[in-house]
């Protein structure tokens, strides 16, 4: 998804949904002391250098009470990328938990309807991440046409427990809405060639689907890709012949990567065989 795409997710979630609130899913991170924390990493950092006794540094973090949480307009801002999606019931109001090992308090009582949402960035692997930028929120100007820009997967999850109807439904909702929104048909990319694997798409709205916004973004160049474990073009773009795999072709690395598995298999087998040997004569010399 695109922060585009996100926010068109948002309006129709909060239409359907108008208790839904979005808040991160660190969301006791405003309720912390950053000021305090950094001189005191600082010291902490300054003292283990000088070889001298250090602590361990917990967050310095206010007791909200019944405070909320900061709740975001859109699973499209800019500021976070990890939410969750909370459909708040009438009445309900935050209890936070106490203090655990790190100093962190946290919300004890999240409401029963509730999605999980991780927007993805737009990568540019071709660059050095030591001397520039290489992830985006927003789509970066390419160098030049060759260069390969990806847009990373977004995660949307939500769990329920299998007897609870009322959970189930929300869910089946909220992933009817994405799918209303998104398109789910894609050429699988050989990543080296960056050349279509074959002309036939694949379908599978478990592991993929793409926002109207992505889907345009890919389309708009050739080395603009979808990345879901794997490179993507939408099923909608015009290869050229020679960027698609042809049967031979697509055999003979099929059978390539079947042999570098092989020999990876082996190579394991014969690392666990030259463990278990040495252990077998560490025991019998002890």
């Amino acid at each position: 998804m695109t922060r585009e795409d996100a926010d068109s997710f948002s309006s129709a979630l909060r239409a359907a949904y108008p208790r839904l609130h979005f808040v991160s899913c660190e969301h006791w991170r405003p309720f912390v002391d950053w000021d305090w924390w950094r001189a005191a990493w600082k010291l902490h950092r300054e003292r283990k250098k000088d070889g001298l006794p250090t602590e361990f540094v917990r967050h310095r973090m206010r007791d909200p009470l019944n405070e909320p949480p900061y709740y975001w307009p859109s699973l499209g801002v800019a500021e976070e990328r990890e939410f969750y999606g909370w459909v708040l019931p009438e009445g309900w109001s935050a209890q936070w938990g106490e203090e655990d090992d790190f100093g962190v308090r946290r919300i004890v009582n999240p409401p029963r309807l509730e999605l999980s949402f991780w927007r993805g960035r737009f990568h540019c692997p071709d660059r050095s991440p030591r001397r520039e930028t290489v992830w985006f929120e927003n789509p970066p100007e390419p160098r030049d046409d060759d260069e390969t820009i990806v847009l990373e997967g977004s995660d949307l999850s939500i769990q329920w427990n299998r007897y609870d109807d009322e959970v189930e439904a929300f869910a089946k909702t909220v992933f009817r809405m994405l799918f209303k929104q998104a398109t789910d048909r894609f050429i699988k990319i050989e990543r080296k060639s960056r050349r279509a694997l074959t002309a036939q798409p694949w379908r599978n709205r478990r592991y993929g689907a793409a926002g109207r916004g992505a889907e345009a973004w890919a389309l708009a160049r050739r080395h603009n890709y979808l990345d879901g474990g794997q490179l993507n073009k939408p099923a909608s773009y015009p290869f050229a012949p020679g960027d698609v795999f042809s049967a031979d072709e697509l055999a003979a690395i099929k059978a390539k990567w079947a042999a570098e598995l092989e020999e990876i298999v082996a190579r394991e087998k014969r690392k666990d065989k030259e463990l278990a040997e040495k252990w077998r004569r560490e025991a019998e010399g002890a």
